[in-house]
């Protein structure tokens, strides 16, 4: 029997009691360590349980405390990021556990140790290891089933799994390992633990499918969470995972577009979260949910379901006054809403929601944030509302901006606001014109900056203050713009900062346009001057010597258009030392470049064509130097472009010749630059247009011709299309003066395949319209009747394939006009009653287009002309009652009342000169009501006065010696009331002639006599009413 004597000295040897009292210390032991981050301490503890666990294999307390120590150590290795040493110490726990399985409280401390692991090894991407402990933790829980805490743990390591395959799209094992956690959950319902994770997971899958628009995936696992929500009815974290996947299912919806299902989701979850009103966290989701909405529907541009969004989420924040998060997102969605609703130009809406925010804030003047929310949607609002020149709401919003900067006077977002509010405003004023309103916005953002120690701010000054030097500048107000430089070259001599020398570079550069544009070139050397100075005194990375290059250009050419040649070249010469210290810049060769094409430009509108060759050979030399800068390039084929139609206009056409070859061979050393064969087709048209011009037509159709094969070397470019578009109608206009009508009819079917080729272009097709119209127009003068005819059926077919170019139609009009013109010339009546028929028809399908309205009006007219001068009158009340039909329709049309009144004149007159006097009266009559009323359209008094005018003449050639007293009052009348009307003072100046000469009594003859002296005298340089008295003077 053992009596308790040993020859062992070990602690080892020590009862049990004291075995455990030693466990106990050194498991103390291990915990020490790991609070004080000392693996050094850990290990050695370690070790002695393993040598007492080892020399005493059976004590359940040792084996606990061991267990224990090694529980802490793995969260120690865990959470230092120890992982080797994890898997260490995780492996020696599991042999523990397989070593005592009956010991409950060792497997619990084994299973919830693993489940730690699980989210240390997930964290460290140790996938290997992460499902090895996890087979260990499945072990251990089936050897426990019944172990409510065990199975919880096991739970949890799934749950974990679940989530790690998610995140490194492990999806082959991931819905097995869904499952058993499934299975696990039904297995164990009555523990809440357990049924959160799977809702977790089922959360977390539902989402990555969302994302993944795994739609009937996500739908899938969405039942089965919502299946287990109401499972579990009082576990709350089910509860808060369904919201939160529904949450995340309405926003992959509105994400990926699927509005009605996104909807679905948010009906869904607004139901849910009724059942749960004092869940907080249910709230929120669904609080945030809506504000997803919002936000996703507001990037799509779907703005018209804000305010029922809004409204749904303010009755959530009602719901939930204790809730200072579902307070913000309410205060962030009505942000959202002013931001997207005021780009969109919804601007009373958008502050309404202003309104809306600000009240919430008074609400609510101790929830945190929320003033900020309404700055930044008061800033927000404040831009959009500048721009539309809503200055009212503008100044409201400024004001109150300054009202929260005032009461919160340390909070930088809110200065940020209120300044970023406030430079947006001096942008807004400037463009208005409200330059006093402008300075008091700059003044209040200086005093900002300068209550703050935020370079941002000052940056935000100087903005403003550049704002407003351009905005007094462009308005003339040089001595405020100067006043605002002299300011803002003062805040950067303060604040060594890049983006305020910028400013201040760009102010001088653009106050040296607005000065130049004015001519006061003084100022011009000022300004330049100054953005001399700070060139020198900035470090060269601020390119503010880029600025003084553009100012110096834009000198350059405004003192080229006002001829001071001289100063002009000085200017040139100093950018040239500034391009020349700066080889290696391409912006400044490019701006250098640009101020020599000046030269050449504005030597070309001087008409100093002589000097022009001399400064194109400037320009070919950089162009030389900088052979592979295609804007250079560019810039020296825009030149000749210039050059070629100035001297095409001067008829200088061996040097467009020259110049056109010229823009060839810069076209053959660019073959790929759209931009420098466009050059070329400019050059081209130009080479065209105005030998044509000059009867020049060989020379014109051999360019004409390369212009057509440019335009093949290049289809997919419009602009050099359209080139030969202009140029084919210009060259069919100037065939049709010349009657060179084969060749018109040649370059007509040209420019209709080239129509055809292009068979969306608009422009090239109102090209073959107008093309067609010459044509016809042409034809009718030379009696071409047959091709007349066939062009004008080619424009309606065209007009009929293009039922949206208004353009097109009313080539088509004018067409149809200019050929009543000639069957009226003809006499032929029935053509022109046909081609009247068409216009009338073509007026009705198209009744927006007020331009065919006057066609038709004309037209009328000219019909009744012809036929009033060919004696035919029986179709002239015809007319008349179409054209009032017409003018009835139409009455916003002010341009149809001068041809209601021409008409009303020819049937007056004609009807008169047939022998129908009373008719002739009559009308005359409605001609005077129609004057009457509309007093104000000049046109519409002049046909009056000829028609009364022609009335007295045709009396008194008829013999009729009495005068017309009242008629000859009412031109007097109408000569007073519209003075500078020459037409009417010379129709009364006619029907005073016919007067005098016609009436039988020399008093009375010698009476109208003197007032048409009078008339004459106010008149000394007009023709006709000098002719008219002396015609009376030699009668009398």
């Amino acid at each position: 029997m053992n009596d308790g004597a040993s020859d062992r000295s070990s602690d080892n040897s020590a009862p049990d009691d004291e075995r455990a009292t030693l466990a106990r210390e050194l498991r103390s032991g291990v915990r020490d360590a790991c609070n004080a981050d000392d693996p050094g301490a850990l290990q050695p503890n370690l070790d002695r349980l393993e040598e007492l666990i080892a020399a005493h294999p059976g004590h359940a307390d040792v084996r606990r405390d061991f267990a224990l120590a090694l529980s802490m150590a793995m969260h120690y290795a865990g959470s230092t990021g120890r992982i080797q040493d994890l898997s260490r110490w995780e492996t020696r726990l599991a042999e523990l556990a397989a070593e005592a399985r009956n010991d409950t409280q060792l497997q619990f401390r084994c299973s919830k140790a693993l489940a730690n692991a699980t989210v240390d090894f997930r964290a460290a991407g140790r996938t290997d290891a992460l499902l090895q402990t996890l087979e260990r933790i499945e072990t251990v829980a089936d050897r426990l089933q019944r172990a409510a805490d065990v199975q919880y743990h096991l739970a949890r390591a799934l749950c974990t799994v679940v989530e790690y395959e998610i995140e490194t799209r492990r999806f082959w094992d991931h819905q097995r390992h869904l499952d058993r956690l499934e299975t696990l959950a039904e297995t164990n319902p009555a523990n809440a633990g357990i049924q959160n994770h799977l809702a977790t997971a089922l959360q977390t899958t539902s989402h990555r499918d969302g994302i993944a628009q795994r739609f009937e995936d996500r739908n899938a696992h969405l039942d089965r969470l919502e299946t287990l929500a109401e499972t579990n009815s009082e576990t709350v974290g089910v509860q808060i995972s369904l919201v939160e996947a529904l949450k995340q299912a309405v926003a992959a919806d509105t994400v990926a577009g699927q509005l009605e299902d996104g909807q679905a989701q948010l009906d869904r979850l607004e139901s849910h979260a009724a059942r749960y009103p004092n869940i907080d966290r249910v709230q929120t989701q669904l609080a945030e949910a809506i504000l997803t909405t919002i936000i996703h529907e507001g990037r799509a541009g779907l703005i018209d379901g804000f305010q029922t969004r809004l409204d749904r989420l303010e009755t959530v924040a009602e719901r939930n006054p204790g809730s200072d998060a579902v307070q913000r997102m309410f205060a962030t969605a009505l942000v959202t809403a002013v931001e997207h609703e005021s780009e969109s130009g919804y601007l009373e809406r958008s502050q309404a929601h202003v309104d809306r925010l600000e009240t919430l804030v008074r609400d609510r003047p101790r929830t945190d944030e929320l003033h900020h929310r309404l700055a930044s949607a008061l800033s927000s609002d404040s831009r959009s509302q500048g721009k539309a020149e809503r200055f009212g709401v503008l100044d409201s919003h400024l004001g109150r901006l300054d009202r929260l900067a005032t009461e919160y006077p340390d909070d930088e977002m809110i200065a940020h606001e209120f300044s970023e509010a406030l430079v947006n405003a001096t942008y807004a004023d400037g463009i208005a014109g409200r330059l006093d309103a402008q300075q008091q916005h700059v003044e209040r953002l200086e005093e900002l900056a300068d209550e703050s120690t935020d370079d941002e701010l000052y940056r935000r000054l100087a903005t403003a203050r550049f704002n407003a030097a351009h905005a007094t500048g462009g308005a003339g107000q040089f001595d405020t713009q100067r006043y605002n430089l002299d300011r803002l070259e003062a805040l950067t001599d303060r604040r060594d900062d890049p983006k305020i020398r910028q400013q201040l570079g760009l102010a001088l550069y653009t106050a040296t346009i607005h000065a130049g544009q004015a001519e006061r070139f003084d100022d011009v050397g000022t300004w330049l001057d100054r953005l001399e100075t700070l060139t020198a005194t900035s470090p060269p990375a601020d390119d503010i010597r880029i600025q003084l290059a553009r100012a110096l250009r834009t000198a350059v050419t405004d003192l080229g258009r006002a001829e001071q040649f001289e100063e002009q070249r000085q200017r040139l010469d100093r950018l040239r030392a500034l391009a020349d210290d700066h080889p290696e810049t391409e912006a400044m060769q490019i701006e250098r470049t640009r101020a020599v094409h000046a030269c050449v430009k504005t030597r070309l509108d001087a008409g100093r064509f002589d000097a022009v060759p001399q400064w194109l050979d400037r320009l070919e030399t950089l162009a030389a130097e900088y052979s592979n800068v295609v804007e250079i390039q560019r810039e020296l084929g825009k030149a000749y472009v210039n050059a070629t139609k100035d001297l095409g206009q001067a008829e200088r056409f061996e040097t467009v010749a020259a110049y056109v070859a010229r823009l060839e061979a810069i076209a053959l050393e660019w073959p790929g630059d759209a931009t420098i064969h466009l050059q070329l087709g400019k050059g081209l048209v130009n080479g065209v247009t105005y030998p044509l011009e000059a009867g020049r037509f060989e020379s014109a159709f051999q360019r004409l011709d390369r212009l057509g094969e440019l335009a093949t070397e290049f289809p997919d470019e419009p602009e050099i299309q359209r080139r030969l578009g202009k140029a084919l109608r210009v060259t069919i206009r100037h065939l049709g003066v010349a009657d060179r009508f084969d060749a018109l009819q040649s370059r007509l079917d040209q420019l209709e395949r080239l129509a055809a080729r292009n068979a969306d272009d608009e422009e090239i097709h109102l090209q073959f319209a107008t093309a067609l119209w010459y044509a016809s127009y042409y034809e009718g003068e030379a009696e071409r009747d047959s091709a007349q005819r066939d062009h004008i059926d080619r424009l309606e077919e065209l007009s009929e394939n293009h039922p949206e170019n208004d353009d097109i139609h009313d080539q088509f009009a004018r067409a149809l006009g200019n050929a009543v013109i000639d069957d009226g010339r003809s006499s032929q009546f029935e053509s022109l009653h046909r081609h009247l028929d068409r216009l009338e028809t073509l007026t009705e399908t198209h009744p927006s287009v007020d331009d065919i309205q006057l066609r038709l009006a004309g037209a009328l007219v000219n019909a009744a002309h012809h036929e009033g001068e060919a004696g035919v009158v029986a179709d002239l009340p015809n007319y008349l009652d179409r054209l009032a039909a017409l003018v009835d329709k139409y009455p916003a049309n002010d341009r149809l009342y001068p041809r209601l009144a021409k008409m009303l004149y020819n049937c007056a007159t004609y009807l008169a000169a047939a022998g129908r006097v009373d008719d002739g009266n009559q009308y005359l009559d409605r001609l005077e009501a129609l004057a009457a009323d509309r007093p104000d359209t000049v046109d519409v008094q002049v046909q009056y006065t000829d028609a009364l005018a022609s009335a007295i003449v045709f009396e008194s050639e008829g013999g009729n010696g009495e005068p017309q007293t009242d008629r000859i009052a009412c031109l007097d009348r109408l000569a007073v009331e519209y003075p500078e009307s020459d037409a009417i003072q010379r129709h009364f100046a006619a029907a005073l002639a016919a007067t005098a000469t016609g009436c039988d009594e020399t008093e009375v003859q010698q009476q109208y006599l003197d007032v048409l002296e009078d008339l004459a005298a106010t008149s000394p340089d007009d023709e006709e009413i000098q002719s008219h008295l002396r015609d009376a003077r030699s009668r009398i």
